[in-house]
């Protein structure tokens, strides 16, 4: 029992997070020797820019819209067949 407890290599989930995180600081040491190549000018690119924000609001409330248009004219379609059927029954 003290062999799974001790031995970190034993257990294949800290073996991945051990893994992982050799990938993380080797990425980060990467990520600091490429920044002080970055051109002036680039520190605007590393964030989101505000034009992409709102356009992600805009594609978001047209296809919400358009959602709620389809939903609709399925009510309505759907209303309409069963009072169809209902007034075809009656007569």
């Amino acid at each position: 029992m003290d062999y799974w407890n001790h031995d970190p290599g034993a257990d294949a989930i800290n073996r991945v997070r051990g893994a992982v995180a050799d990938v993380k600081s080797v990425m980060i040491e990467n990520i600091e020797k490429a920044r002080p190549h970055t051109l002036p000018g680039t520190e605007m690119m590393i964030g989101r820019p505000r034009s992409l924000i709102y356009r992600e609001r805009r594609v978001s409330a047209t296809t919400w819209c358009l959602q709620a248009a389809l939903w609709l004219s399925l009510a309505l379609e759907a209303s309409s067949a069963v009072t169809a059927h209902t007034l075809w029954r009656i007569t």
